[in-house]
């Protein structure tokens, strides 16, 4: 249980340091950029130096964010001074693309993560992981109120989305009373939900919509779980930075199954994976784990390499049970 003091020893650690550099994990969603944001704008509230890791693309659809000083530079570049390393919303530094960074740092150096992931790895020399919490951008909730930082309507803003996205617009079981306080708060603060709601579930770009049709059509249903994917000729119709990302929680009403898996193959040599749970008792986050990967007990994914073999037509299954099935659906070309 986090505390207080906790809260405060991060804000006093991050106020010493000549510069801080900031990142997300890969292929960042609304609760990663949410994040970001925020806490761009409490350093710049608290005077720190900051240098926010990213690339203007990953922005997409939430370009109301004020996220437009994102740089690129600091993977090469070389600081003669000590330098905290903050990562926020990744369950491992590895998802980071300052993870050679970060894991190679001078001793001077501290490296400090913010989430609300069950931790993979223990790299950080401080961390502020709260897995109660629905998003990342309610950890930082908490950490302005303990250090009595004012959050103005663009704070709010951005504090919001993160709630919004990572709960699927308040469906999400994870979702409780909390939840909607912290809402209540923001809306009264003066976040635009409007401007949230537009970008995470509103406008949907005909792409988008097309590449839904192609999954929907794949959508098979194994005893308990079912399974859908897009192969790489598909993903030529993508314009979103992940197409499968609204597509996953809207699928999560599915009926009759216990969880569903998205799969997703880029032909880079990697598929990706995002399964959701749909039944209250069954949890997807030790099928993720098979294959590498982490997140929640009712949201998690996975990335490995190889490929996905077969047509559009016809991916063949064979399952028994939800291991096997997360070991033999994929029909997974592995690579050692």
């Amino acid at each position: 249980m986090l505390t207080k003091n906790n809260y405060q020893e991060i804000h006093r650690c991050l106020g010493v340091a000549k510069v801080i550099v900031v990142a997300t994990h890969r292929r960042p969603d609304g609760d990663a950029l949410g994040s970001l944001a925020a806490f761009s704008l409490i350093g710049l509230m608290a005077g720190w130096s900051l240098k926010l890791f990213g690339r203007p693309a990953d922005v997409g659809r939430f370009d109301f964010l004020p996220l437009h000083n994102l740089e690129t530079d600091c993977l090469k570049q070389v600081f003669d001074f000590d330098v905290a390393w903050l990562t926020l919303d990744c369950a491992s530094v590895r998802r980071s693309e300052l993870a050679e960074r970060i894991l190679e740092r001078r001793r001077g150096d501290v490296f400090v993560d913010i989430d609300h992931h069950p931790t993979l790895e223990s790299y950080a020399d401080l961390s502020l992981r709260d897995i109660s919490a629905v998003a990342t951008c309610e950890v930082l909730y908490d950490y302005c109120k303990a250090n009595k930082i004012a959050i103005n309507s663009t704070l709010a803003t951005c504090l919001l989305t993160g709630i919004v996205t990572d709960t699927g617009n308040f469906l999400y079981s994870a979702t409780n009373a909390h939840t909607f306080q912290m809402a209540s708060e923001l809306l009264k603060l003066g976040a635009r939900l409007d401007l949230i709601y537009e970008a995470s579930w509103r406008t949907k770009r005909p792409a988008a919509l097309r590449l839904w049709g192609l999954a929907l059509s794949r959508l098979t249903v194994f005893d308990d779980l079912a399974m859908t994917y897009l192969l790489p000729e598909d993903l030529i119709l993508a314009s979103e930075v992940d197409p499968l990302e609204d597509l996953a929680g809207f699928l999560s009403g599915l009926a009759g199954v216990k969880a569903i898996l998205l799969l997703k193959d880029e032909g880079l040599g990697e598929i990706k994976g995002s399964w959701r749970s749909v039944a209250p008792d069954f949890s997807v986050l030790a099928l993720a784990r098979v294959f590498g990967g982490g997140g929640h007990v009712k949201a998690a994914g996975f990335a490995c390499n190889g490929k996905l073999l077969g047509d559009k037509e016809d991916l063949k299954v064979m399952t028994e049970s939800g291991i096997r099935m997360a070991t033999e659906m994929f029909m997974i070309d592995a690579k050692d």
